[in-house]
């Protein structure tokens, strides 16, 4: 749900290919109602950025783009939405991609990925990856992923997936997922924080002018509500009066304070898309919860140890 990756994507037919196509329903989701965060706040959320090649009759061309953002659960891995690492096949009959890529980074300021420089994509050059970039070995997607069919409102899209680094992530700690025995504590009002690089307004413009399209790459937190609980997903946020998710946000955390002994904090939603398609990211988001898909989640990481992906 990546209005962020729209723009790229349009800008690269534009200028690549020549033509406009009309977009899909776009790919990511930003944080609305929060602030910029500071370098010790939600330390485990990373930026997504997906890389990929364009070929066109003006010849092939490189792009880096931040897409989504992800959460570090252990030093090699990056929990995230499936649709996150499923750019190719989500955009497949409007833009064709090849030599598809995925990085990490922790950096505050990623806003160079975020909006396309029509400059930088007739040279051919893309934009520089950030300094502590991590490059993603391999990733997997939850395999009964899907949108189909969704009329609004809590479903199960199974919108989940990881990502293992050819590096590990060193300088932080990776957060900790809310267990099975934890989940009982997942209620409606419940308090969380969320983060983010996406979109920091719906509509119009930001504080400095900024156009809704243009107002993301910047790490944003805010504290939030749980205000719907299925027995997949979660939905956080509201009204306007809400801190909320947005485009650019997908894949990002919400985490919730639980009581039992240990580290207190815990990853319970991965923010996934849109409470309502028309109403968009005015209405509340929808996470998908970390704690249905615990299973899944040991078992990939564990294939991924035996198979020498991690």
């Amino acid at each position: 749900m990546s209005r962020t990756t729209a723009a790229w994507v349009s800008m690269v037919a534009v200028m690549a290919l020549g033509c406009g196509p009309e977009l899909v329903a776009s790919l990511e989701r930003p944080i609305i109602n929060g602030k910029a965060c500071y370098s010790m706040e939600s330390p485990s959320a990373v930026g997504i950025i997906f890389e990929a090649e364009v070929t066109s009759k003006a010849g092939t061309r490189t792009i880096h783009a931040l897409t989504c953002t992800g959460i570090l659960i252990a030093p090699d891995t990056v929990l995230t939405a499936a649709h996150c690492v499923n750019i190719t096949k989500e955009l497949q009959g409007t833009v064709t991609f090849s030599k598809e890529a995925y990085h990490i980074s922790l950096e505050r300021d990623l806003r160079d990925l975020s909006v396309p420089d029509p400059a930088q994509l007739l040279s051919g050059k893309p934009a520089k990856l950030p300094h502590d970039a991590r490059e993603a070995r391999t990733w997997v997607i939850h395999p009964g992923y899907s949108s189909s069919g969704w009329k609004g409102g809590l479903a199960r899209w199974n919108d989940i997936g990881l990502i293992f680094l050819r590096r590990s992530v060193s300088s932080e700690t990776p957060v900790t997922l809310i267990t099975a025995s934890e989940a009982s504590q997942i209620k409606k009002d419940t308090r969380v924080r969320i983060a983010g690089w996406g979109m920091t307004v719906a509509s119009g413009t930001d504080k400095e002018g900024n156009p809704a399209d243009e107002s993301g790459g910047v790490k944003f937190c805010a504290e939030a509500k749980i205000t719907e609980v299925g027995k997949h997903e979660l939905r956080i946020g509201g009204d306007s009066d809400t801190s909320r998710k947005c485009h650019g946000d997908s894949g990002g955390p919400s985490y919730m304070d639980v009581s039992g002994g240990g580290n207190a904090e815990r990853v319970v939603g991965i923010t996934s898309h849109a409470y309502n398609q028309t109403l968009d990211c005015t209405a509340g988001g929808i996470d998908t919860r970390v704690d249905a898909y615990l299973g899944w989640i040991d078992k990939e990481m564990k294939a991924a140890c035996a198979s020498g992906e991690r």
